[in-house]
């Protein structure tokens, strides 16, 4: 997996069925029930910047949890922070693939 557009977000309430495109530039989204969204690995900002290979097609992994707890992480915490307070919480997940 490539990791060059890392985008993390958390705390979505289970009402939300999609999210939205243009999710602002913050680090508590509003629109998504105050959802955190930590930095990307992509210049530490609190948002994604889409798609932007260097050179060829780039396979992007985008992966969706459903969990059974909403995290008190700071809003700077990366991937493996992450991964970790979701271990043993875990209900379902699903992958979607994209290559660009």
């Amino acid at each position: 997996m490539i990791m060059l557009r890392l985008r993390l977000i958390w705390n979505i309430p289970a009402s939300f069925s999609d999210i939205p495109e243009g999710v602002p530039k913050q680090e508590i989204v509003k629109s998504l029930g105050n959802a955190v969204q930590g930095k990307s690995d992509y210049g530490g900002k609190h948002y994604y910047r889409g798609p932007k290979p260097p050179f060829g097609t780039h396979k992007y992994v985008f992966k969706i949890y459903v969990l059974d707890i909403t995290f008190n992480l700071n809003k700077n915490s990366g991937k493996k922070k992450l991964q970790k307070a979701m271990a043993g919480h875990i209900l379902q997940y699903g992958t979607l693939n994209g290559y660009f």
